[in-house]
C-alpha cells in the first residue's frame, strides 16, 4: 500500500534528492539489460534539477548504463557501481584503486563462465561481476557458496543484493559514502531506495541529521513482494512502486511552486 505522506521537508535551493535505479526509478525484470525508467521519470528529474541544488542517481549499474538512460537530464549527477564510477557536470571519474582490480574481475568472470550452471546470468560490469539467479532462485545457496570461494581466491569482496550476488573490488565505497559527499552544503536531502545496498545511504542521512541539527533527512523506501531486508522500518516514507516515486516527486514540485 502506498503511503503518500505530505513531504516533511520543502524543496528548496539547498535541497538534494538522491535515487537508486532498479526497483526505485525502474521496475525489476529478469533480464537487467531490458530495464528502462518508468514513465514520467525523465521529466520529473528534469524539473527537480531546476529547483534543487543536487539531484543524483546512485546505483549498482555501470556508469555507461546510467548515462545511456539519463544523459538528457541537465545537471543530473550519476554514480555507478556504488560510487566506483561517477559523472558530475560532464566530468567522468573512475576510482583509481578500484581500477587496479579489473584483472581479478576478469578472472572471476572466466571462472563463472566455466563453473556456473546455465540458469544463472553473468553480468560483467568491468569493475564488478554480478551473478543473477532470479530465473533459478533455488540455486541461491550454491551461488553464494561459489561467490564466497571465488572471493577468497581472487581477493575480491562480496556484495549481496536482491536475487543477485556481486564480486567487487575491496574498496571502501558504497551508496552511503556517495550520499555523504553529495550532502555537503545541503540543508535537506531525500534518498529513495528499495534494496539492501540502500541501507548505507539511509544510515548516511540519519548520521548527518544527528550531527547537524539544522539538516533534515527524508528516507523513502520502495517496497514490493521481494522486500525482506527491513528497509521500510528505517524509512520516513514508504511507497509501493517506482510509479509512486514519480507521483511523490510531482507532489514535492507542486508544493514548492505554491511557495
Amino acid at each position: 500500500m502506498t503511503n503518500r505522506q505530505p513531504p516533511r521537508a520543502r524543496l528548496t535551493g539547498a535541497a538534494g534528492l538522491f535515487f537508486d535505479f532498479d526497483g526505485t526509478l525502474a521496475g525489476i525484470q529478469e533480464d537487467p539489460e531490458t530495464v528502462t525508467p518508468v514513465s514520467g521519470v525523465i521529466p520529473a528529474l528534469t524539473a527537480l534539477a531546476q529547483r534543487a541544488k543536487v539531484v543524483g542517481i546512485v546505483s549498482a549499474r555501470p556508469l555507461s548504463f546510467l548515462a545511456e538512460h539519463f544523459d538528457e537530464v541537465p545537471g543530473l549527477r550519476l554514480s555507478g557501481l556504488y560510487g566506483l564510477e561517477s559523472s558530475i557536470a560532464g566530468e567522468r571519474f573512475t576510482d583509481p584503486e578500484a581500477a587496479g582490480w579489473e584483472p581479478a574481475i576478469r578472472e572471476a568472470r572466466e571462472r563463472a563462465q566455466e563453473e556456473l550452471p546455465g540458469d544463472v546470468r553473468i553480468e560483467d560490469k568491468r569493475l564488478a561481476l554480478a551473478i543473477h539467479y532470479r530465473s533459478a532462485p533455488e540455486l541461491r545457496s550454491g551461488i553464494e557458496d561459489w561467490v564466497s570461494a571465488t572471493a577468497a581466491a581472487t581477493g575480491l569482496d562480496v556484495r549481496i543484493g536482491r536475487m543477485v550476488v556481486e564480486l567487487v573490488p575491496p574498496v571502501r565505497r558504497d551508496k552511503g559514502s556517495v550520499v555523504r559527499s553529495w550532502c555537503e552544503g545541503l540543508d535537506t536531502a531525500w534518498y529513495f531506495g528499495d534494496d539492501i545496498g540502500d541501507r548505507a545511504a539511509f544510515e548516511a542521512l540519519a548520521e548527518r541529521q544527528h550531527d547537524n541539527p539544522g539538516f533534515t533527512a527524508v528516507r523513502v523506501a520502495i517496497v514490493n513482494s521481494e522486500s525482506e531486508h527491513g528497509l521500510a522500518e528505517q524509512a520516513d516514507v514508504v511507497l509501493d512502486a517506482p510509479s509512486a516515486v514519480v507521483g511523490y516527486i510531482e507532489d514535492l514540485l507542486d508544493v514548492s511552486r505554491q511557495g
